[in-house]
């Protein structure tokens, strides 16, 4: 179901109904496609399933220092040889005899097991072994690691340093990436200065567009910050309609609400179909966050403070952004830690609240409240969501969700 707003903050959703309105209607992403060396595609999300030409290993493979022998093999056998790395056996193995084998080694035809080195006690060109190696012990077999045809990594992966080394193992060398959504982000208020002038009396210095732009950057996005557009409606119209039409998703922070001066919400609703989907959210900090989808574009307008901003991104914009970006695993939670609480945390009846807390010595420790105070975060380790109208209490064992 898709609810829309014209004037007023709707009756606040739930963040569940929200996030279920929101991410339902986002549009297909349809991204454009490049081809990256492996060395630059770190954190990129792969566009095509990457399959394995041949087995890996493509022989069969020592995984320890030892002898490598025939299973099942006398206790006394003589050593014909020693396998160099890199180099298959020079003969088969024969009956009665042995080969020592480095870790990684390519065992000889005829043998099929590792004696571990420290399971044998060699005499001059013989060894006695102390415990016989069953079939297949301590050997990798060809194609035991990946098959030939398999899916080294597919598509939709966000590419991890593993991701990497083993698309080099199958002799991949380039891959097909996502082009990174592009994001514009700007800032409304007249009481904004940007970075490097001296604020006023009444004034403060811009700090959304930096904060956001560097989720953005770490979230697989392209952030292209459009600086502060002052509280005047034919301001506001024109640099959104602007900005909407340079990138994927527009993040706007402050105006959201419904004060006379807040003219984002209804001005991006009238900017696309389906147009407002949500506007007010059961969240603390964050309660006027408008969420919109616009004849293919999608834009969220924050809160102006900095906490609520950044802490309606992690609810919101961050699987939408991973969403748009082609990543699979865009509805995945952040990782959690578990601690005891060291004080007592309750939420308003109407709003879930998320509680900055910083976790030491196995305890979470509450920290300041405040949507404007960013040394909540700076100095926290994550966010404790607590339920509308519920209670944590000091002691109690809870969940927090860490902060990239």
């Amino acid at each position: 179901m898709v609810e829309f707003a014209t004037r007023g903050v709707c009756a606040a959703h739930t963040i569940e109904e929200a996030q279920r309105i929101f991410w339902g209607a986002l549009p297909q992403p349809a991204l454009a496609r490049e081809s990256l060396a492996l060395a630059d595609a770190l954190g990129r999300v792969l566009a095509q399933d990457q399959r394995a030409e041949d087995d890996v290993p493509s022989f069969r493979r020592s995984t320890m220092d030892g002898f490598a022998v025939p299973a099942g093999a006398g206790q006394r056998l003589r050593v014909a040889g020693e396998i160099r790395m890199g180099h298959p056996a020079p003969v088969p193995i024969a009956a009665g005899e042995c080969f020592a084998i480095p870790t990684g080694g390519m065992l000889p035809a005829g043998a099929d097991a590792v004696v571990p080195i420290e399971h044998v006690r060699r005499d001059g060109n013989f060894i006695e072994i102390a415990r016989p190696a069953g079939p297949g012990e301590n050997v990798v077999d060809p194609g035991e690691d990946v098959r030939a045809g398999e899916v080294v990594v597919p598509a939709g992966q966000r590419l991890r340093p593993p991701d990497l080394a083993a698309l080099a193992s199958v002799g991949i060398a380039r891959v097909p990436v996502f082009a990174r959504p592009r994001v514009a982000i700007l800032s409304t208020g007249d009481e904004l200065v940007p970075l490097g002038a001296t604020p006023a009396p009444g004034q403060v210095r811009e700090s959304n567009a930096v904060g956001l732009a560097a989720c953005v950057a770490r979230d697989g996005g392209s952030p292209a910050p459009g600086g502060i557009v002052p509280d005047d409606a034919d301001s506001v119209r024109h640099r959104l309609r602007s900005a909407l039409a340079e990138g994927d998703l527009l993040l706007v922070s402050g105006g959201s609400s419904v004060g006379e001066r807040d003219f984002v919400p209804t001005t991006l609703a009238a900017m696309g179909k389906p147009g407002m989907l949500v506007h007010g959210v059961a969240l603390k900090p964050g309660k006027p966050t408008g969420l919109f989808v616009l004849d293919g574009k999608v834009a969220v307008a924050l809160p102006g403070h900095p906490v609520s901003a950044l802490v309606v991104y992690d609810v919101f914009v961050r699987p939408a952004l991973l969403r748009l970006g082609g990543d699979a695993a865009w509805q995945m939670p952040r990782g959690c830690a578990e601690a005891a609480l060291s004080e007592a945390v309750a939420a308003p009846r109407d709003r879930d609240f998320y509680c900055r807390v910083r976790l030491e010595g196995g305890r979470a420790i509450p920290l300041a409240a405040g949507s404007s105070l960013l040394s909540s975060l700076v100095h926290g380790t994550g966010l404790l969501r607590v339920p509308q109208g519920t209670r944590h209490n000091m002691g109690d064992r809870v969940q927090v969700e860490l902060i990239a």
